[in-house]
């Protein structure tokens, strides 16, 4: 098999291993952010706790195969709060928290729904429905959110 680089443009990620089928190709990585906020005071921390557990998030096909990352998320504890022992897991910069998709699979997701069926687009791109509705819920809380915002701002 020939071996090939791929520029992935996932930041501050640590790829500790590789597995390629016929099929699919799973990056295995961990995240390598210098600190982050504390989900509580807000102050900025730095002091690494340990990993969170593994999260697998699909991304665009690569040479026609399904590409997932499977990554862990940095712990970070904070030392000035009340609560001791708090710590604030680190957010990936490429994905929402909560979706199992990169912002760049869920922008060609949406694209592809263009004249075309829900089932169609998740069949093409091995996504179940309930995935690609999860997307759609998502997707329309944001909208709700931001323009039950703007009625409170103006």
């Amino acid at each position: 098999m020939a071996a090939f680089t791929v520029n992935l443009a996932f930041p501050e990620l640590k790829i500790n291993k590789v597995e390629e089928t016929d099929l699919a190709i799973t990056i295995f990585a961990d995240t390598q952010e210098a600190g982050v906020n504390c989900q509580a005071c807000g102050q900025w921390l730095d002091r690494f706790h340990g990993h969170d557990d593994e999260r697998y998030v699909q991304h665009l096909p690569i040479m026609g195969k399904s590409f997932t990352l499977c990554y862990r998320p940095r712990r970070y504890l904070c030392t000035t709060c009340d609560i001791f022992g708090i710590t604030t897991t680190a957010t990936a910069l490429w994905h929402y928290v909560k979706s199992s998709f990169t912002y760049e699979f869920e922008i060609q997701l949406l694209v592809e729904l263009i004249n075309s069926t829900v089932s169609d687009v998740a069949i093409k791109n091995g996504v179940t429905e309930n995935k690609y509705k999860e997307l759609w819920i998502d997707i329309w809380q944001a909208v709700l959110t931001g323009i039950h915002l703007m009625f409170y701002v103006y």
